[in-house]
């Protein structure tokens, strides 16, 4: 019972810590899976520093491009639910951008 619990805390420790060991903290990096430069580490005492390392940190969290693309795929099985609003729905249960079906409609 004793190397269970072990286990299980070692597991538990990897889980919390993981993440912030693989985050990006190189300066001026540009997410290709976002399409925008991640946000930079705030100045201590700078105004609103909180909300700021929170974005910074969500934005550069270990796994992060995965766990978005784990989340929208089990939304999608599961729920038959698009996680993403800018696609929907087409016959046959395809998946299409709001742009695409302007062109499929020829309404450019």
């Amino acid at each position: 019972m004793k190397m269970i619990r072990k286990i299980y805390t070692v597991f538990i420790i990897a889980m919390l810590y993981l993440p912030m060991l693989t985050a990006n903290y190189k300066k001026n990096v540009v997410s290709v899976f976002d399409n925008k430069k991640l946000t930079e580490m705030p100045e201590i005492g700078e105004e609103g520093f909180n909300r700021k390392l929170e974005t910074y940190l969500g934005d550069r969290i270990g796994f992060r491009s995965a766990a978005i693309t784990m989340y929208q795929y089990l939304c999608d099985r599961l729920f038959h639910v698009l996680a993403h609003p800018d696609y929907l729905y087409g016959s046959n249960d395809k998946i299409y951008s709001p742009a695409d079906m302007i062109t499929y409609q020829h309404l450019d």
